[in-house]
């Protein structure tokens, strides 16, 4: 006889005691039983007693024993959850026990779509079955099994928060620099090394928007400009920003900002005439100039050729700037101010 194997670890396995599905606002009793919730469809807001989260489709979420769950509709939007209640039973040598330990260290649950075999084995276990009975139920303990085993090894690698968050609000920068290009949020948790519904979660954190809301506006702030700098037709402007369809391009500017984009135009371009300039620098912000160039008090040392470049000389400018002209003659009638700036003296 070969001994193979001898330990005594301790062992865990997972036993699945009931499967419910939620399509309604609920309250849940606390209960001894560990409860994973996953979510097939839809969005609803979920309250585990800390901080209501966003649960969005896919999502994954870790309930501990003694926990309560709240479920209420997010925008009267339907939605489709799966509730599994299951025990964590120990093995070791000859010990048995339950353990209340919760089984994972957070709430949210990391599941990548790279893991195709947690949502192989959600699908096998529930496709089309609103009611598993007890004869089916002792088939469903293994491929249980394997789900758990499955979501441990993923939480067990998780990136730390700080981590996701970095790699998060790298994904921002992204945005910035590729509004205009056709972007999902699978692409955007891709770029990140983060999971769909974490980074959703993060995101939302982050911004207090949603992905595509943030990527909405930076695309509708950018049309803005382009408005009120160019003469370009609506349908340019539009497909320039990222929009493919003109229309809802239209519906979606007129939600931002009250008007459609000609009326805004209009609007501001005859404001602008009346009172400012609309001038983006050289650092690539955008500045509104007063038509009336007489009173401009001088602040940014790094944009001097700018400044320049429009002829505008300052009636106000710190002493740690005046030297920054290469041309001083234009800059006789130039005050020297302190910095920070007194008020009263730019107002004198």
């Amino acid at each position: 006889m070969k001994l193979l194997l001898h330990t005594d670890q301790v062992h865990g396995i997972y036993s699945l005691s009931e499967i419910d599905f939620m399509e309604e606002p609920v309250s849940i009793l606390p209960s001894q039983e560990h409860r994973l919730l996953i979510v097939v469809s839809g969005n609803f807001r979920l309250d585990l007693g800390e901080e209501p989260l966003t649960a969005i489709e896919e999502q994954c979420f870790y309930i501990r024993p003694g926990g309560n769950i709240v479920l209420t509709r997010q925008d009267h939007e339907p939605f489709a959850v799966y509730m599994f209640s299951f025990h964590v039973i120990k093995v070791q040598a000859s010990s048995v026990w339950f353990d209340t330990i919760p089984a994972f260290d957070g709430s949210t649950l990391r599941s990548d779509r790279s893991y195709s075999s947690v949502h192989t084995i959600i699908q096998d276990m529930t496709r089309q079955r609103p009611y598993i009975n007890k004869a089916e139920s002792n088939a469903y303990q293994p491929m249980f099994h394997m789900l758990m085993l499955s979501l441990s090894e993923q939480n067990t690698k998780a990136h730390s928060l700080e981590n996701t968050r970095d790699a998060v609000k790298r994904t921002l920068i992204y945005l910035q620099e590729h509004y205009a290009e056709k972007i999902k949020v699978q692409e955007l948790s891709d770029i990140s090394g983060v999971s769909l519904w974490q980074y959703n979660e993060l995101f939302r954190s982050l911004t207090d928007k949603t992905p595509i809301e943030y990527l909405t506006e930076i695309r509708l702030n950018r049309a803005k400009e382009l408005l009120l700098q160019t003469e370009e037709t609506i349908e340019s402007i539009a497909h320039q920003v990222g929009f493919n369809d003109h229309y809802y391009f239209v519906r979606r500017f007129r939600q931002k900002t009250g008007l459609p984009p000609r009326e805004y135009a209009a609007m501001y371009k005859q404001s602008d005439r009346d009172k400012d300039i609309l001038f983006r620098d050289s650092t690539g912000r955008l500045l509104e100039l007063p038509k009336d160039k007489s009173r401009i008090v001088y602040l940014d040392r790094n944009t001097t050729s700018d400044l320049m470049a429009l002829d505008l000389f300052p009636v106000g400018s710190p002493k740690s700037l005046l030297g920054q002209f290469i041309d001083t003659a234009p800059m006789q009638n130039t005050t020297e101010i302190s910095f920070p700036p007194s008020l009263r003296r730019s107002e004198s």
